[in-house]
């Protein structure tokens, strides 16, 4: 094809007719079949968040450099944003649409800043004049619990084992990756609300459900604590120890209590904290895990981190025996194994390979293989299996007004998982109280994955929080994403102390973004399924009909005379106008 040019080099546009009357009496939307729908949809990052965190928004107020308005938005659907920023393996990154153009968002540095910004405060959504409620456990689970039901106006009190509330937050993540003050910091807006918190009161040791009568709803949240011991090693297993046990120490405890060289058996997040915990204490740790590398459960980055740092792992073999010498641990003696032919990764039946037998050299042997839902009420009180307790999908138990969550279900025992099912069982227990009907509340909370939006949920009841927040009711089809309008740039995540610097000391080895790095990282998004207000549609529309919104936040589309041509979807950067059907409008 050849252009023509004039005598300045410049593009001839050829001529066009124009019509000099009014077209709008030519109703031309009655010539298509496939029009133009602008509709707010959900992101594919916030379509795999287990807490329903509006992450678009929250990014978009970042981006804006409103960090007191993404700090306010970001605790509506999550209570601990300061603290799944730091420990939190952030599916949404997964399913960031950014990743297959350069790199994904830091979605998690961006939550973690706009959690380390000082809370607005709570807010109450109505007068604390509700049931009183009991909340039996404060970690993840119960934390969450306890917050929405207390911005619900619900009367509280949580009854927890330790000295001081967190669980797992407290007593499982080590320093490094949790400093303790970033925990106290992030349950202020807990504590603002005033719960009643009773500590050291374990449920079927100190206080029994006869003992609850005076509540009228118990929230179960007592994660599972029972750490499971390895099979089939001969010698002295109770001179095994669990890894929490390590967890919940200080540097100085750590130091104190165990040998030079500890091995420690299993693969999961609980052997690597406990290995860099040792570490830091100034052992020698070792982990012994019976698949390979790739096939070790724990988070990809801890294992890498703890090679970096110098933490020595065994893989394809398991223990056989415990050596002690006058009541103490001296070694154990190991065998090579091999997972067979199955070809399913962790799920292989392992075979011993013979005369691979070796030994290795130990003052003490922690099991790190996993932790069991603890049962102290009795067998057939609750309904349960091996797994944990048995909730249908609102979170209720079998026992009327009783609803539980956290690590007690068989879920991802995951720290977002908990706080998740903390904050459903809130949403369905108010719903219960009320009398609402529970499968409308679950199909209009629900996001994409199964979490569920607090904020959803009161507008449902006709008490919104701020609505800028509150995802769209729309499909989680995929969005598309133009390509052309974005430029590549480099991911901002933080930084990271080198493993020298860090693996002698408790210091948290990753800093935050500073506010002028974080907005640059907010504004790579592509803010999925949103209109950016960019103007492009109302450029490229031959038939002018889309316009701006009166108020300015949107776009209108005139259908009876928009042809459905599609150039506005084909223009659109970041998926928000799609075509459909005429019969699907």
């Amino acid at each position: 094809m050849t252009i023509k040019k004039n005598s300045s080099n410049s593009p001839v546009i050829p001529m066009v007719s124009v019509s000099n009357i009014s077209m709008k009496n030519n109703y031309t939307g009655n010539w298509g079949y496939v029009f133009p729908e602008a509709a707010s949809r959900i992101s594919p990052c916030e379509a795999a968040c287990p807490l329903a965190v509006p992450v678009s928004s929250i990014i978009k107020e970042i981006g804006s450099g409103r960090m007191k308005k993404a700090a306010a938005l970001a605790r509506w659907e999550n209570p601990l944003p300061s603290i799944c920023g730091r420990v939190c393996p952030h599916p949404c990154e997964s399913s960031c649409s950014r990743k297959d153009f350069d790199e994904a968002i830091a979605i998690h540095a961006l939550e973690r800043i706009s959690g380390d910004e000082p809370s607005p405060g709570p807010h109450r959504i109505r007068k604390a004049a509700g049931k009183k409620i009991a909340v039996i456990g404060g970690g993840p689970s119960g934390i969450a619990a306890a917050y929405y039901l207390l911005l619900l106006g619900h009367r509280v009190t949580i009854f927890d084992a330790g000295r001081k509330i967190g669980g797992i937050l407290r007593y499982g993540i080590p320093e490094y990756r949790l400093p303790e003050k970033i925990l106290d910091s992030s349950l202020k807006d807990l504590l603002a609300l005033k719960p009643e918190i009773i500590p050291g009161q374990s449920l079927g040791k100190d206080f029994t459900f006869g003992d609850l009568k005076k509540y009228q709803y118990i929230f179960l949240g007592t994660g599972a604590g029972n750490s499971i011991k390895p099979e089939g090693i001969s010698g002295d297993n109770s001179l095994v120890r669990p890894g929490k046990e390590v967890l919940a120490m200080t540097g100085r405890e750590i130091a104190g209590t165990f040998g030079d060289n500890v091995i420690i058996i299993g693969g999961g997040n609980t052997a690597i904290d406990t290995a860099r915990s040792l570490l830091r204490a100034g052992k020698k740790p070792l982990i012994l895990y019976r698949r390979e590398l790739d096939d070790m459960p724990a988070f990809r980055n801890e294992v890498e981190d703890a090679i970096e740092e110098g933490v020595e792992i065994i893989t394809g073999s398991i223990a056989r025996e415990i050596i002690t010498k006058k009541g103490k641990i001296t070694g154990v003696t190991c065998v090579r194994v091999s997972p067979g032919n199955s070809g399913k990764k962790r799920k292989g039946i392992l075979s011993e390979l013979k005369g691979s037998e070796f030994s290795l050299r130990a003052d003490d042997v922690i099991s790190a293989i996993g932790e069991a839902a603890g049962i102290p009420w009795g067998e057939d009180f609750i309904a349960h299996d091996s797994s944990g307790i048995i909730t249908d999908r609102f979170g209720r138990t079998s026992m009327a007004g009783i609803f539980a969550g956290g690590d007690i279900l068989p879920h991802p025992r995951l720290v977002v998982n908990a706080l998740a099912s903390g904050k459903k069982a809130a949403i369905f227990m108010d719903a219960h109280i009320n009398r609402l009907n529970l499968d409308e509340v679950f199909d209009k909370t629900s996001i994409c994955s199964g979490g569920h939006s607090f904020m959803r949920y009161l507008d449902l009841i006709k008490k919104p929080a701020d609505t800028r927040g509150i995802q769209a009711q729309a499909s989680c089809a995929e969005i598309k994403i133009n390509h052309a309008y974005y430029r590549r740039g480099v991911r901002k995540a933080g930084h990271k102390l080198n493993p020298e610097a860090r693996k002698t000391n408790f210091k948290e080895i990753k800093s935050g973004l500073d506010n002028e790095s974080a907005v640059s990282e907010a504004m790579r998004c592509f803010q999925c399924g949103k209109c950016t207000l960019c103007r492009n549609c109302i450029l490229f529309c031959p038939d002018y009909s889309i316009t701006k919104q009166k108020d300015g936040t949107g776009i209108v589309i005139d259908y009876d005379h928009c042809k459905g041509c599609g150039i506005c979807a084909e223009e659109c950067p970041g998926g928000f106008i799609r075509m459909d059907m005429e019969g699907d409008r």
